[in-house]
């Protein structure tokens, strides 16, 4: 007879008990006894229900995680710990880093920029059981990087050690923080800048006087003696103190803010003074310098401070990128016109540039340079001012063969001033004026007054702007000369009061200046459009410029009285 179970309770518990039954037959084939045989199947039964129950249980809670999973934006994956194999990934797994279910080995782990990354987080993992914000380098379907922050733990999948991992992509908030980082290092320097500034206006101001004085009287020791020797000595002093005030000049440049003023430009004068700005530098470095300097050549229309700063920028650049090899350490500058452009060749045997980085090298912002040591932004000024002149800058580099910078600029169309001689006849000169020079600087009103009195003319010093007014009052002026920058009441004071006292008077003003960085003053002279001459003084330049003002007054006195 077949087995058979039956449950039944017994003092109010549940059992199951399997039944044997054997029939006993007698010799007609007559059932004349049954005999039954029972085992307790308890434990099996219950053990069997409550492993149906767990499966049920664990299918629900599968389906649970991985309803969960897939409904997360993260990429989930769980891998085996050892092997390494993928065990599960949810959908944005698969789509961000191309893992599927069943990859082992090597290819289980191809997304990990750094093996060595995994390997940490494993050892973490392995110890503590939970580990966040783990930050790992990892490749997407596209091949790109991501930066990620991995959060895992430590579960038991399949019988086996695994890991849970979520990834979050902080690829663009990495960027961002880079970006910021950035701009805070550009503000940073451009408030250097802005606070340099405010300090060359003080040292030009303070350099440009001397500077006057030696270039002015130098001049006139040049023009006036009669021994050779001493012209010889005038000259080497009148040379060593303009070669200071073009550096000046090209400080005052760099600092200066405003707006590009175009005109013609000597290229090859751009590059000397770039060259005499970054001597010291070069000089300490042991940089062997190289010029081929084409002459004559067209120049070119553009804002001068600008090209400055383009060759300034480029040799600055190559004397950082020749500290980094041995010597010998040359630079080499060549320019060349072929009519309608100009070209500037700036040419290092540096360590050169990799292919990866000579790709961005006029980005913005993008520099192989320490922290503090560069913004990035040099090259891409450049090419942003090169462009503006209608121009083009071109990079050639290979790594390990230096770098050469190519500058082309369009010649300028300016016209020019036809010479005295094609102009006819020189104009007269104006007649002897009476001319107040205003100075605080004893030895520059000195100087001043010395030239002027030499073309034949009656000056009276005033050292100070409140001097002025009494002089102006007390005599006849025909022209006044006043420095701008000046203790009490300064030249913006002396024009204003001028303008009341004696309207006519203060169209007579001419000034003189070591200082056009000021906000205040270079709002002054754009709202007035006072005639200024900057220091350190020219002698020729300044003598020239003041006969050309009091001839201008003198034409204007004479329409007036035809009127």
């Amino acid at each position: 007879m077949p087995a058979w179970n039956l449950s039944m309770r017994c003092r109010m518990a549940r059992r199951w008990l399997a039944w044997n039954d054997h029939g006993i037959f007698d010799s007609a084939g007559r059932l004349v006894e049954v005999q039954s045989v029972g085992r307790d199947i308890s434990d099996r039964v219950l053990a069997e229900q409550a492993r149906i129950e767990a499966e049920k249980l664990l299918a629900e809670r599968e389906a649970q995680f991985r309803a969960i999973a897939e409904g997360v934006p993260l990429p989930i994956t769980i891998s085996a710990i050892e092997g390494p194999e993928i065990l599960f990934v949810n959908e944005p797994a698969r789509k961000t880093l191309g893992i599927e279910v069943g990859q082992i080995g090597a290819e289980a782990t191809a997304t990990w920029e750094d093996l060595s990354r995994r390997d940490d987080l494993l050892r973490l993992l392995l110890r503590d059981g939970i580990v966040d914000a783990f930050e790992a380098g990892m490749t997407n379907m596209q091949g790109s990087r991501m930066d990620t922050l991995v959060s895992a733990r430590l579960i038991t999948q399949a019988g086996r050690s695994a890991m849970l991992a979520a990834v979050t992509d902080i690829t663009r908030q990495r960027e961002a923080e880079a970006e910021i980082a950035r701009q805070r290092e550009t503000l940073y320097q451009s408030e250097k800048l802005s606070a340099l500034g405010s300090l060359l206006a003080g040292v030009a101001h303070e350099l440009n006087n001397p500077l006057s004085v030696v270039i002015g009287y130098s001049s006139m020791l040049k023009e006036f003696s009669t021994d050779k020797a001493t012209v010889g000595r005038a000259d080497k002093i009148h040379a060593a103190a303009e070669r200071c005030s073009r550096i000046v000049r090209t400080f005052l440049a760099m600092a200066r803010k405003k707006p590009p003023t175009r005109g013609a430009v000597d290229i090859n004068e751009v590059v000397v003074a770039s060259l005499e700005l970054a001597a010291y530098s070069l000089r300490s470095a042991g940089v062997e310098i190289r010029t081929e300097l084409a002459e004559p050549l067209p120049n070119i229309w553009g804002d001068r401070d600008q090209l400055h700063q383009v060759i300034t920028n480029l040799v600055v650049n190559a004397q950082q990128a020749l500290l980094q090899v041995p010597h010998p350490r040359r630079l080499t500058i060549v320019t060349t016109g072929d009519g309608d452009a100009v070209e500037v060749v700036v040419a290092d045997n540096g360590p050169g540039m990799p292919e990866t980085v000579r790709a961005r090298a006029f980005e913005p912002f993008y520099t192989t340079k320490m922290a503090g040591e560069g913004t990035g932004v040099g090259l891409s000024v450049c090419q942003g001012i090169v462009t503006a002149h209608d121009g083009s800058i071109q990079l050639d580099s290979t790594q390990g063969g230096g770098a050469r910078f190519t500058v082309r600029l369009p010649s300028g169309k300016a016209e020019t001033a036809p010479a005295p001689e094609a102009a006819g006849r020189a104009p007269p000169a104006p007649s002897a004026a009476r001319i107040l020079v205003v100075d605080d600087d004893a030895d520059i009103a000195s100087m001043i007054a010395e030239m002027l009195r030499r073309d034949g003319h009656d000056v009276t010093i005033a050292d100070d702007a409140n001097a002025a007014l009494k002089a102006v009052r007390d005599e006849g002026i025909d022209l006044l000369i006043s420095d701008i920058r000046m203790p009490g009441l300064d030249g913006p004071g002396l024009y204003r009061a001028l303008a009341q006292l004696r309207p006519g008077l203060a169209n007579r003003l001419l000034f003189v200046t070591g200082d056009t960085l000021a906000p205040e003053i270079d709002r002054f002279i754009g709202e007035t459009g006072a005639p200024v001459i900057e220091k350190p003084l020219d002698p020729q330049t300044f003598r020239r410029l003041v006969m050309e003002r009091l001839r201008a007054m003198e034409t204007s006195a004479m329409e007036e009285v035809k009127a």
